[in-house]
């Protein structure tokens, strides 16, 4: 999830952060939202993750806050992504 959800959210008068919403990563200044499908996303030194939709986060995965994050989009064309 995008932590600048959360700074809209705010703007409305709720209070939430990382992980108050289940979700398991937090980015800031990555467009997760306009990431094609098959976009990899590596995660600190040795995790990737690949964005295949647009879904509820899971419990087992487990990313050190202050992460670098890499997004590397795959080949054209692009498909947007679609809930899952």
């Amino acid at each position: 999830m995008h932590a600048e959800l959360h700074d809209e959210l705010a703007t409305a008068g709720f209070v939430v952060g990382p992980g108050d919403m289940g979700e398991n990563v937090t980015t800031r200044g990555v467009d997760l939202l306009a990431l094609p499908t098959g976009t990899r996303l590596r995660l600190g030194e040795s995790a990737v993750i690949e964005v295949t939709g647009l879904r509820n986060p899971c419990v087992q995965l487990e990313v050190r806050p202050g992460d670098l994050v890499v997004v590397e989009a795959p080949a054209e064309p692009h498909r947007p992504l679609l809930p899952v």
